[in-house]
């Protein structure tokens, strides 16, 4: 069982030094070599939470209520109502 996670785990690394390639992949070890990493499936877009802010305000300048504005942004980014409160404080 223990051989299968190690071809598995090698195996995705394999996998990320071919899309990132391997100088990159040499910085990667030197900030997290040897550490247990959590990888999510879906990696965040960093300027969504901005464009969240941004239209959130434009709402709220706009006349909408925090709750309507909360409801719409969910929708529109597929998140929670409460994700998007805690985006837009």
């Amino acid at each position: 069982m223990a051989r299968s996670c190690v071809n598995g785990t090698t195996s995705v690394i394999s996998q990320i030094i071919t899309i990132i390639g391997t100088e990159k992949a040499r910085e990667v070890a030197k900030i997290a070599g040897g550490e247990h990493i959590y990888w999510p499936q879906e990696i965040t877009d960093i300027n969504r939470d901005q464009k969240i802010k941004q239209e959130f305000d434009t709402m709220l300048r706009g006349g909408s209520t925090c709750m309507s504005a909360y409801s719409h942004l969910a929708h529109k980014y597929n998140l929670s109502a409460r994700r998007i409160r805690q985006i837009a404080a």
